[in-house]
């Protein structure tokens, strides 16, 4: 028989629902304010946005390998975003695997504000790539976020592209070579 008190035995059992419920709501109104300040960082905005064009660029040029046809990405003259167009006709079995990329910044609440700044693709508003992948279009996407700024670089040599502001990395490709 244990002969501690009744108020002893009580305290010896763990916390109380309020006690919890109240640890609870104040880890949550902490957390509300450092995930807010986090996600508006415009650096890792603009970052996850140039990172999200180049995966793009990557599955529409394995688009292109798989389907066995030209497939291009093109940008929206107004900076706010791009879609992938398909030119030639693609086996609508495998063509569901590979799925044409679309992205528009001001309806997506993640990146509004975020916009292609300069396009410098040799005149082109696209980038292309034949029904073996090569890319047919080189040089460099401008992606803005209010005063910020990234380049993507496309090096048709390889067929990947390069974050200059990140390691070298070509993606998907980079273990064939």
């Amino acid at each position: 028989m244990s002969s501690l008190p009744a108020q002893g035995r009580r305290a010896a059992r763990g916390f109380t629902l309020l006690e919890l419920v109240v640890a609870m709501a104040l880890i949550a109104f902490v957390a509300s304010f450092a995930i807010s300040s986090f996600f508006s960082l415009s650096d890792m905005t603009l970052q996850n946005a140039l990172k999200l064009l180049a995966d793009d660029i990557h599955e529409m040029q394995a688009r292109a390998t798989s389907l066995q046809i030209p497939v291009d990405l093109v940008f929206e003259p107004s900076g706010d975003g791009y879609h992938a167009e398909d030119r030639g006709v693609p086996d609508p079995r495998r063509a569901r695997l590979f799925p044409l990329a679309s992205r528009r910044y001001s309806s997506d609440a993640v990146f509004e504000g975020v916009r292609i700044r300069r396009l410098d693709l040799k005149g082109a508003d696209r980038v292309s790539f034949d029904p073996t992948g090569q890319a047919l279009t080189s040089g460099t996407i401008v992606v803005g976020y209010h005063n910020d700024a990234r380049v993507l670089e496309l090096r048709p040599d390889r067929g990947f592209t390069h974050l200059p502001d990140s390691p070298h990395s070509g993606g998907w490709l980079s273990w064939l070579r």
